[in-house]
């Protein structure tokens, strides 16, 4: 079964523009590595309606679904709820996670309020991944045919929970790995470059060949 993907990131900073949404380039990347198709990229704020909404929408069109944010002790992090109910699953305390944590604050030299606790409640039967570069852990799951990947907003602490946590599990489950290069072309427009390689393009299927433009140089991507 080929599989779909949706990256969901969920908060409003990324809404307003105040933020800019570097985690799901970074998802994207990851995700194409391992030849996961990424069918859509989503955005929502942090409204517990409106993320049940989004991924109940997502649930329903791809059966990998990764999202970002929402994982910290505030009132407003609401991603690991939104999703178990989005899956009908209740919420438990990971008490693994809880000791972590609570050795992070014991070794920072800091009291841990009981609102940090929230971080380490997850959805029933999900596994956790453990986040050493913050305190928010992500987590996984799958059900109905759907896993989900649940990570930190922060970018730092995303990409370190890509290259450390998510890429294992997905080389762990993945067939093969996709490798790509690009070619960089100069003194030629995109539409030149497509033109002179339209041939290669219609007939080639693996590897595949797709130009693209930045500013100053047009580039040739080859995906095998």
């Amino acid at each position: 079964m080929t599989t779909k993907a949706e990256i969901l990131c969920v908060g409003t900073e990324l809404l307003l523009g105040s933020t800019i949404n570097t985690d799901a380039a970074d998802v994207a990347e990851l995700l194409s590595e391992y030849g996961i198709n990424v069918y859509w990229h989503s955005v929502v704020g942090d409204n517990p309606g409106r993320v049940i909404e989004a991924v109940k929408i997502a649930r329903g069109r791809a059966n990998l679904i990764v999202t970002t944010g929402g994982l910290g002790p505030t009132c407003d992090d609401l991603t690991k709820t939104a999703l178990a109910q989005a899956f009908g699953l209740e919420m438990t305390l990971n008490r693994e996670e809880e000791a972590w944590l609570r050795g992070v604050f014991k070794a920072r030299g800091k009291c841990m309020d009981d609102n940090n606790l929230q971080q380490v409640w997850l959805p029933a039967g999900a596994q956790a991944l453990r986040n050493d570069w913050g305190t928010a852990p992500g987590c996984w799951f799958e059900k109905d045919g759907v896993m989900v990947i649940m990570l930190p907003g922060p970018p730092r602490e995303c990409r370190a929970m890509l290259e450390n946590r998510v890429r294992p599990l997905l080389a762990s489950r993945a067939d093969g790995v996709i490798v790509s290069h690009s070619i960089r072309f100069l003194g030629i427009g995109e539409s030149q470059m497509e033109y002179r390689l339209r041939d290669y393009m219609n007939s080639l299927t693996n590897p595949t060949l797709a130009p693209y433009a930045k500013e100053g140089e047009c580039l040739a991507r080859v995906t095998a």
